[in-house]
């Protein structure tokens, strides 16, 4: 289970057009005028490093609309549950964004600025992972001086699950 929903702003999404996904002044702190319905949740271990992936669908990366943190020690997630880990190109945890599905056209890359609680985190079959992050600023890395893009909100919940039906095959 897992919500990603807030307010974004996208130069050239699609065929040349911006999007645009705000709430009112007032709603502003709930807005969920954008969503991920993030019904594929997935974690992928590489040695000491992980990435969670809360994404539409189980396409790959590249043609879906997802939300990531590239979790580059583990160790450090185990030892910090429960507290919050800023969202940094060079700390334990970084998180971006791809609108791959939404917005084949931009050219923006999307990093996440804020903090990402982890209340659960394990790599093991059946383990749990499970946190939550609350009004993270997106912003375009290409861009890190102009104002940010978004903000979004959310939580996941999931069990870890491996086997050949859970798994990405490529040719080596």
């Amino acid at each position: 289970m897992a919500e990603v929903y807030g307010s974004l702003t996208v130069e050239h999404c699609k065929d040349g057009k911006d999007a645009q996904w705000t709430c009112s002044a007032p709603a502003a702190a709930a807005c969920d005028a954008f969503e991920i319905d993030a019904d594929h949740l997935s974690l992928e271990t590489f040695g000491d490093r992980a990435v969670v992936r809360l994404q539409h669908g189980g396409r790959p990366l590249a043609l879906a609309d997802a939300l990531v943190f590239d979790i580059r020690e583990v160790d450090a997630i185990e030892a910090q549950l429960g507290e919050p880990i800023a969202l940094t190109d060079d700390g334990p945890v970084r998180g971006t964004m791809a609108l791959y599905d939404r917005c084949p056209d931009s050219a923006a890359s999307f990093r996440l600025d804020g903090a990402v609680v982890f209340e659960a985190f394990g790599t093991g079959i059946g383990d749990r992972v499970a946190g939550r992050f609350d009004a993270v600023t997106v912003v375009d890395r290409r861009h890190p001086d102009a104002p940010p893009l978004g903000t979004l909100s959310g939580h996941f919940d999931f069990d870890v699950v491996k086997g050949t039906i859970h798994q990405r095959f490529v040719d080596l």
